[in-house]
């Protein structure tokens, strides 16, 4: 359901007029951040049979950009498969596991190319 939490519509409140995105926004910013840099840690491991693939990516706050890890591990990957979508190199349709639809090859490199650094490993 939509609460209208990010509506640009105001709303008159108490005599004030609110604009609940702006609201939201604000709070989310004195709420949502912190003096800390961040740190994500993602860790992938598939097992088909005897053989085992996993992934593994740790990423830090970027100060040279301002980007956060979060900012970088998440915004990084939707651009690359909004670009991908754009370009036609994604052609299924439809709610689909990202796994069944990305070239994922391709879509590593693309991650890789932004300083995102993913570590491979195979076990038989």
């Amino acid at each position: 359901a939509d609460l209208g939490f990010f509506d640009r519509e105001p709303r008159e409140i108490d005599g004030a007029e609110v604009v609940p995105r702006a609201l939201a926004v604000r709070l989310f910013q004195e709420k949502l951040s912190f003096d800390e840099p961040d740190v994500v840690l993602l860790r992938v491991t598939a097992r088909r049979g005897e053989r085992t693939v996993g992934y593994e990516m740790i990423d830090l706050y970027d100060p040279r950009t301002g980007l956060s890890a979060m900012m970088r591990t998440t915004g990084f990957p939707i651009a690359e498969i909004a670009y991908m979508l754009g370009a036609g190199e994604i052609t299924a349709r439809g709610v689909l596991p990202q796994e069944e639809c990305v070239p994922h090859q391709e879509f590593i490199a693309r991650l890789v190319s932004h300083g995102l650094k993913l570590e491979r490993t195979v076990s038989e």
